[in-house]
């Protein structure tokens, strides 16, 4: 399950949606922790600058500008051990390392954060654990 952190999420068609309505950032994150797993999901983002994925509480993120999303597109990151890769419609995203020793867990939330006005549906995300 999902548990909406910042802003309004709601389900569009099956998808998670944050509209950007109330003019704050929006951030939803996964109930379960995971650690090494493979993450496949459908983005959109319709309106505003860009969507960043979070993995293991921070650990590493990925900015996906909305040039790259502005039609469906399937998403992938595969998480293990001190690796995180992450490609939209196939094209490689550099990971963004917090580079933190608060951030060395081993496993943590996924999560999906937008900026302010800003609206974006993710759908039909497939979280599968990976072995290290």
């Amino acid at each position: 399950g999902w548990n909406p952190t910042r802003g309004h999420w709601t389900v569009e068609n099956g998808a998670l949606a944050s509209d950007g309505a109330s003019g704050d950032a929006s951030r939803i994150a996964s109930k379960e922790a995971f650690g090494n797993c493979e993450v496949v999901f459908q983005l959109k983002i319709e309106q505003g600058v860009h969507l960043e994925f979070q993995v293991l509480n921070y650990r590493w993120y990925f900015t996906v500008p909305r040039r790259q999303a502005a039609d469906w597109k399937e998403c992938k990151a595969i998480i293990r051990g001190n690796n995180a890769t992450f490609s939209v419609g196939g094209e490689a995203i550099r990971a963004e390392d917090a580079d933190s020793p608060k951030h060395s867990q081993e496993s943590g939330s996924i999560s999906f954060y937008t900026p302010r006005v800003t609206k974006v549906l993710i759908k039909e995300i497939r979280i599968r654990p990976l072995k290290p």
